[in-house]
């Protein structure tokens, strides 16, 4: 088999303040927000990505996330060759998680 890209990684464990902030922020989505599925499932992806990217370079509260990591975050996603619509798509689940 080849190597997966960079998103199709199996979950990453997650700091505990993003683990249990991007539970309670996705539920919310669903029962206040009625969003659909297949929009939770995006953003669980967009958010688990941009949370394991942060817990990579040594940030583990959302005091730390600042637009500087917002920016660095979305340019590899860029980089890796993203859709501008999926870039797109992470700064707003982005956004309204911040």
């Amino acid at each position: 088999m080849g190597a997966r890209p960079d998103n199709a990684r199996e979950e990453e464990p997650l700091p505990p303040a993003f683990r249990a902030a991007l539970a309670d922020f996705l539920e919310a989505l669903r029962v206040e927000a009625g969003l659909a599925a297949n929009t939770l499932h995006a953003y669980r992806s967009d958010l688990t990505a941009f949370l394991a990217w942060a817990a990579r370079r040594g940030l583990s509260e959302f005091g730390e996330l600042d637009a500087r990591a917002l920016v660095d975050h979305l340019a590899v996603r860029r980089a890796a060759g993203q859709a501008e619509a999926s870039v797109a798509r992470a700064l707003v689940a982005i956004r309204m998680l911040l």
